[in-house]
């Protein structure tokens, strides 16, 4: 089985099928047709998520048939692929130019496919993080676990955007509903440890003029 694996992967058609499965897997296609509140994020264009949905197929592409790919890259690699618009976009030094290029990042902010612009993007409100989109990616599409939909009586809505608030705090204030804890105890406490990055999948110390507790905990 291994050596008729290995030649499939060897062909070149390995390429699309391997791309077509991560679409499919972590649904980041749809990055392109992302709309953003334009007064809480005037940076964003569908050219910007145009550009991410690149950056993410080449950097799986590399994860999986680079010299270094593996698991261990899919999952912790601190590099992707960038040009010029996209690396300007994130803040980042990156090439000159449309064309794409490997570049590194700094380990302390960005470590593979879950840091990634599109992922970080598609998981977020039009007009702030979410925790609770962001932990349930991890929950169900890293970890298999199934996340039981909302009782029919329970409203789902977001709390709103507060000046005066961390996400963090509007969050854990949502979740602390006995009617919600029980699914968001699943959720929130991972998708926290995203909250160094925008809804825009870009890096911040700062939310509100506060500085970020981006601690974690896997329930």
């Amino acid at each position: 089985v291994e050596v008729q694996a290995r030649r499939m992967l060897e062909d070149p058609k390995a390429h699309e099928a391997v791309a077509n499965f991560h679409e499919q897997w972590l649904d980041y296609d749809r990055v392109a047709n992302v709309g953003k509140d334009a007064a809480t994020f005037p940076a964003w264009s569908t050219e910007i998520g145009s550009l991410m949905r690149e950056e993410t197929r080449q950097f799986l592409d590399d994860a999986v048939f680079g010299a270094s790919g593996g698991l261990g890259s899919l999952l912790t690699s601190p590099a992707t692929f960038l040009n010029a618009k996209l690396a300007n976009f994130y803040g980042v030094a990156g090439p000159s130019g449309d064309a794409f290029q490997r570049v590194s990042l700094d380990p302390a902010q960005r470590a593979g496919i879950l840091t990634l612009g599109t992922l970080l993007t598609i998981n977020a409100h039009s007009n702030q993080t979410s925790p609770v989109h962001r932990g349930k990616l991890v929950r169900e599409r890293l970890l298999c676990a199934n996340i039981p939909p909302p009782p029919p009586n329970v409203m789902v809505k977001a709390p709103e955007p507060d000046a005066n608030s961390t996400a963090r705090q509007r969050f854990a204030q949502h979740s602390a509903d006995p009617s919600c804890q029980g699914c968001h105890t699943l959720m929130d406490p991972i998708g926290f440890g995203f909250e160094n990055f925008d809804g825009m999948g870009r890096f911040r110390s700062l939310d509100n003029q506060a500085p970020i507790d981006a601690s974690g905990e896997l329930v």
